[in-house]
């Protein structure tokens, strides 16, 4: 099954949260924010997020994936952070993820962008995700102890571009 990627619209939200949600370990923080953050993003009254880039990724047209980038705003120049990247549990073990950042890289290329950033938690939900950060050229950068709650820590990892 080929994947296609394209800009999410505002009429993907429901689609794009249902991605999110088909991991259950991410109702609890990653879908309630990611809904804030998305319909912030897709409000023509917030020029907040102008700059931010959100994807979405279909099979036989239905969203499957999303994905996200922006720059960050408030520490380092010519730095950006990946965001909501998440492949519908469903759809797996498809490399769907691996074009999804390849994409990403080239959509960064040619821009002022030097590193991109990208976090998780170490709580082992995510060790696919950190897997497949290390796999595609990101470093460990650092590790917040007990960030989101005791015994889980942030993980930081970059890449340069």
């Amino acid at each position: 099954m080929v994947m296609k990627i394209r800009s999410a619209k505002k009429q993907d939200l429901n689609k794009m949260l249902n991605v999110i949600e088909s991991y259950p370990f991410a109702k609890k923080w990653d879908k309630p924010l990611a809904e804030k953050y998305y319909k912030s993003k897709f409000n023509k009254k917030c020029n907040c997020f102008k700059e931010d880039k959100v994807f979405v990724g279909t099979v036989d047209n239905k969203i499957v994936a999303v994905v996200g980038y922006c720059p960050d705003r408030l520490e380092t120049k010519r730095s950006y952070w990946l965001g909501w990247f998440y492949v519908h549990s469903k759809y797996q073990n498809n490399k769907y993820g691996r074009k999804l950042l390849k994409f990403v890289f080239n959509e960064l290329k040619g821009t002022e962008a030097e590193k991109l950033f990208v976090d998780a938690s170490s709580n082992r939900f995510y060790r696919k995700a950190v897997k497949i950060y290390l796999d595609n050229g990101f470093n460990l950068e650092a590790t917040l102890r007990d960030y989101y709650e005791k015994g889980e820590d942030q993980i930081i990892f970059g890449r340069e571009l």
